[in-house]
């Protein structure tokens, strides 16, 4: 969704989000472009360094801050509900307010 409004369309259709935990933290988007114009099928739409954010106890605090970052500029992801098969996040991008939710 974007201002509230749903924006899903078949080139957001089986889009994958993918943390990878290894010496640095990274986190990928796999997809098809925006525009469907991409001659390749998937691409990386969106990369970026990440750590989760946690107080002094290391609980966490709903947030994940984003570095590096590559094809877009989001700064940090509120999450909305994190399950074994579900992530919802939010963030602002340009202005718009924009909430994503992916399954496994």
């Amino acid at each position: 969704m974007e201002n509230g409004e749903d924006v899903f369309g078949p080139c957001s259709e089986n889009n994958t989000l993918t943390f990878v935990n290894a010496t640095v933290d990274s986190l990928y988007i796999i997809g098809k472009s925006p525009t469907c114009g991409s001659p390749l099928p998937l691409d990386t739409l969106y990369q970026a360094k990440y750590t989760v954010d946690g107080d002094n106890d290391d609980f966490f605090l709903n947030s994940i801050s984003l570095t590096e970052e590559q094809h877009q500029s989001i700064g940090s992801v509120q999450v909305g509900e994190l399950t074994s098969t579900r992530l919802s996040v939010s963030y602002t991008e340009n202005g718009n307010a924009i909430e994503e939710s992916y399954i496994y």
